[in-house]
Protein backbone atom coordinates (compact mmCIF):
# COMPACT_ATOMS: atom_id res chain seq x y z
CA UNK A 1 0.00 0.00 0.00
CA UNK A 2 1.39 3.41 -1.06
CA UNK A 3 1.49 6.36 1.35
CA UNK A 4 0.43 9.88 0.38
CA UNK A 5 3.98 11.12 0.88
CA UNK A 6 5.37 8.57 -1.59
CA UNK A 7 2.55 9.28 -4.04
CA UNK A 8 3.22 13.02 -4.01
CA UNK A 9 6.95 12.46 -4.49
CA UNK A 10 6.25 10.38 -7.61
CA UNK A 11 3.51 12.57 -9.15
CA UNK A 12 5.82 14.79 -11.20
CA UNK A 13 7.63 11.79 -12.73
CA UNK A 14 4.26 10.12 -13.36
CA UNK A 15 2.86 13.19 -15.17
CA UNK A 16 6.04 13.44 -17.27
CA UNK A 17 5.78 9.73 -18.23
CA UNK A 18 9.06 8.90 -16.52
CA UNK A 19 7.73 6.47 -13.89
CA UNK A 20 8.21 2.69 -14.47
CA UNK A 21 4.97 0.84 -15.25
CA UNK A 22 4.84 -1.03 -11.92
CA UNK A 23 5.19 2.18 -9.92
CA UNK A 24 2.76 4.00 -12.20
CA UNK A 25 0.13 1.24 -11.66
CA UNK A 26 0.48 1.51 -7.84
CA UNK A 27 0.24 5.32 -8.08
CA UNK A 28 -2.92 5.13 -10.23
CA UNK A 29 -4.49 2.78 -7.66
CA UNK A 30 -3.59 5.23 -4.86
CA UNK A 31 -5.02 8.20 -6.79
CA UNK A 32 -8.28 6.27 -7.31
CA UNK A 33 -8.65 5.89 -3.52
CA UNK A 34 -7.16 9.19 -2.23
CA UNK A 35 -8.99 12.40 -3.14
CA UNK A 36 -6.26 14.62 -1.60
CA UNK A 37 -3.54 13.17 -3.82
CA UNK A 38 -5.88 13.23 -6.84
CA UNK A 39 -6.51 16.95 -6.19
CA UNK A 40 -2.75 17.50 -5.95
CA UNK A 41 -2.32 15.70 -9.31
CA UNK A 42 -4.97 17.96 -10.88
CA UNK A 43 -3.24 21.07 -9.55
CA UNK A 44 0.13 19.95 -10.95
CA UNK A 45 -1.51 19.24 -14.31
CA UNK A 46 -3.01 22.76 -14.35
CA UNK A 47 0.35 24.36 -13.52
CA UNK A 48 1.99 22.33 -16.27
CA UNK A 49 -0.63 23.63 -18.72
CA UNK A 50 0.13 27.21 -17.71
CA UNK A 51 3.85 26.63 -18.22
CA UNK A 52 3.16 25.30 -21.72
CA UNK A 53 1.29 28.52 -22.57
CA UNK A 54 4.12 30.67 -21.24
CA UNK A 55 6.73 28.83 -23.29
CA UNK A 56 4.73 29.63 -26.45
CA UNK A 57 5.04 33.40 -25.92
CA UNK A 58 7.67 34.92 -28.17
CA UNK A 59 8.75 38.50 -28.76
CA UNK A 60 7.38 40.47 -31.68
CA UNK A 61 9.28 40.59 -34.96
CA UNK A 62 12.10 43.10 -34.81
CA UNK A 63 12.17 43.28 -31.01
CA UNK A 64 15.81 42.25 -30.70
CA UNK A 65 16.81 44.51 -33.59
CA UNK A 66 15.07 47.48 -31.94
CA UNK A 67 16.74 46.85 -28.60
CA UNK A 68 20.17 46.60 -30.21
CA UNK A 69 19.56 49.81 -32.17
CA UNK A 70 18.70 51.68 -28.95
CA UNK A 71 21.85 50.34 -27.28
CA UNK A 72 23.98 51.54 -30.19
CA UNK A 73 22.33 55.00 -30.04
CA UNK A 74 23.13 55.29 -26.36
CA UNK A 75 26.71 54.17 -26.91
CA UNK A 76 27.14 56.78 -29.65
CA UNK A 77 25.98 59.64 -27.40
CA UNK A 78 28.60 61.79 -25.80
CA UNK A 79 29.27 61.52 -22.10
CA UNK A 80 27.89 65.05 -21.68
CA UNK A 81 24.59 64.09 -23.33
CA UNK A 82 24.25 61.04 -21.08
CA UNK A 83 25.03 63.14 -18.01
CA UNK A 84 22.55 65.81 -19.08
CA UNK A 85 19.80 63.23 -19.56
CA UNK A 86 20.57 61.67 -16.18
CA UNK A 87 20.40 65.06 -14.42
CA UNK A 88 17.50 66.77 -16.17
CA UNK A 89 15.10 63.85 -16.56
CA UNK A 90 14.45 63.39 -12.81
CA UNK A 91 14.53 67.16 -12.14
CA UNK A 92 10.79 67.86 -12.61
CA UNK A 93 9.95 65.38 -9.85
CA UNK A 94 12.42 67.06 -7.49
CA UNK A 95 11.11 70.48 -8.47
CA UNK A 96 7.54 69.47 -7.64
CA UNK A 97 8.64 68.02 -4.30
CA UNK A 98 10.59 71.20 -3.45
CA UNK A 99 7.64 73.42 -4.41
CA UNK A 100 5.32 71.28 -2.28
CA UNK A 101 7.68 71.50 0.71
CA UNK A 102 7.97 75.28 0.28
CA UNK A 103 4.19 75.67 0.09
CA UNK A 104 3.75 73.67 3.30
CA UNK A 105 6.41 75.73 5.07
CA UNK A 106 4.94 79.08 3.97
CA UNK A 107 1.39 77.95 4.73
CA UNK A 108 2.37 76.77 8.20
CA UNK A 109 4.14 80.05 8.91
CA UNK A 110 1.14 82.11 7.78
CA UNK A 111 -1.23 79.97 9.84
CA UNK A 112 0.99 80.48 12.89
CA UNK A 113 1.04 84.25 12.35
CA UNK A 114 -2.71 84.45 11.82
CA UNK A 115 -3.61 82.33 14.85
CA UNK A 116 -5.15 84.39 17.63
CA UNK A 117 -3.03 84.84 20.70
CA UNK A 118 -4.15 84.04 24.21
CA UNK A 119 -6.86 86.23 25.66
CA UNK A 120 -5.46 88.92 27.92
CA UNK A 121 -6.10 88.39 31.60
CA UNK A 122 -8.98 90.38 33.01
CA UNK A 123 -7.84 93.17 35.24
CA UNK A 124 -9.73 94.42 38.21
CA UNK A 125 -9.62 98.18 38.27
CA UNK A 126 -8.05 99.92 41.18
CA UNK A 127 -10.69 102.02 42.95
CA UNK A 128 -8.36 104.92 43.63
CA UNK A 129 -7.14 104.99 39.99
CA UNK A 130 -10.76 105.09 38.75
CA UNK A 131 -11.65 107.77 41.25
CA UNK A 132 -8.70 109.89 40.18
CA UNK A 133 -9.34 109.33 36.43
CA UNK A 134 -13.02 110.26 36.59
CA UNK A 135 -12.74 112.83 39.34
CA UNK A 136 -14.66 110.72 41.80
CA UNK A 137 -12.38 111.19 44.80
CA UNK A 138 -15.40 112.10 46.83
CA UNK A 139 -16.76 108.61 46.49
CA UNK A 140 -13.62 106.92 47.83
CA UNK A 141 -14.60 107.29 51.43
CA UNK A 142 -18.18 106.14 51.05
CA UNK A 143 -19.06 103.15 53.22
CA UNK A 144 -19.74 100.01 51.20
CA UNK A 145 -23.21 99.65 52.72
CA UNK A 146 -24.24 103.14 51.52
CA UNK A 147 -25.92 103.74 48.16
CA UNK A 148 -22.83 105.39 46.64
CA UNK A 149 -20.51 102.74 48.09
CA UNK A 150 -22.73 99.97 46.70
CA UNK A 151 -22.68 101.66 43.30
CA UNK A 152 -18.91 101.90 43.33
CA UNK A 153 -18.71 98.26 44.45
CA UNK A 154 -21.00 97.09 41.59
CA UNK A 155 -19.55 99.36 38.88
CA UNK A 156 -15.87 98.76 39.76
CA UNK A 157 -15.58 95.53 41.73
CA UNK A 158 -12.35 95.01 43.63
CA UNK A 159 -10.61 91.67 44.08
CA UNK A 160 -13.35 89.67 42.37
CA UNK A 161 -16.20 91.26 44.43
CA UNK A 162 -19.55 92.03 42.82
CA UNK A 163 -20.62 91.35 39.29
Amino acid sequence: MMTCRTARQQLSAYLDGELPQAHAARLRAHLARCTNCATHRDELTAVGGLLDVISEVSPADGFATGVLARVREREAESALARLSRAVWRPLPGWAVAAAFAAAITVGSGLAWLAAPGPEPALRVADRSAISWQFGLEAFEDLPEDSLGGAYIQVAWPQDGDGG
